[in-house]
């Protein structure tokens, strides 16, 4: 996948996260629980 393709899809995704929880709070805890299961699969 291209870069820019990355890197629009990583805005879209955050602006259907800041939708849905409207708090930077809680996309960091989003991205910490995302972490998280990825550390727990290797």
């Amino acid at each position: 996948m291209p870069p820019e393709n990355r890197v629009l899809r990583q805005k879209e995704c955050a602006a259907t996260h800041r939708r849905r929880f409207g708090e930077p709070k809680a996309y960091r805890a989003a991205v910490a629980m995302l972490l998280g299961a990825l550390a727990l699969n290797q």
